[in-house]
């Protein structure tokens, strides 16, 4: 493989400024979006992104100017992960939804009520993941029908790129990378 990256973190995590919200989240990842096309205006650019990011990865494939999405470990929205942490945290089940819901109003979510046409999507999850369960990765790949689904047996939340199936899952991103990189965008 050999692409240029532009990475970024999101505020209030790593070594950025601010405080994490939904809102200005989704105004980091259009943010680097846009330095993505200003950096490589004539490049055919693509969006990857693991957990929170593979969510907004998803929502930023509506944009025309990728050809191109990864999610990694994404979760499908902020109250379905939300009930899943408040379970796992011993909330008893049902009340952990009820307070999901409170808590996490529908909002900028990764799977939009007016999801457009999107670029190509794949999804990658580990059957393992104890952090975003595995039914999360089936339910994008369910609810987006132009994606691609690639299971990650015996792996959790992260770090594909080792072990057994590493040399696959790199395979599989180079590939999709090359199929999708000559696809002039449709919108």
């Amino acid at each position: 493989m050999n692409y240029d990256v532009l990475t970024m973190e999101w505020r209030g995590f790593g070594a950025s400024q601010g405080k994490p919200t939904r809102k200005g989240l989704w105004l980091d990842a259009q943010a680097g979006v846009a330095e993505l096309v200003r950096r490589a205006p004539a490049s055919a650019r693509f969006v990857m992104g693991h957990s929170l990011g593979g969510s907004y990865a998803v929502r930023l494939a509506q944009n025309s100017f990728l050809r191109g999405a990864v999610s990694l470990a994404g979760f499908t929205s902020h109250q379905a992960i939300g009930a899943h942490a408040l379970r796992n945290g011993g909330c008893p089940a049902g009340l952990n939804q009820l307070l999901a819901w409170i808590l996490l109003p529908h909002r900028f979510e990764p799977l939009a009520d007016d999801q457009k046409e999107t670029a190509p999507i794949l999804i990658v999850h580990g059957d393992l993941d104890g952090t975003v369960p595995y039914w999360m990765g089936e339910e994008f790949h369910q609810a987006l029908e132009e994606s691609a689904f690639l299971p990650m047996p015996g792996y959790g939340h992260e770090r594909f790129h080792e072990g057994p199936l590493g040399p696959s899952y790199l395979a599989a991103l180079d590939r999709f990378f090359t199929d999708n990189s000559g696809t002039p965008a449709t919108r």
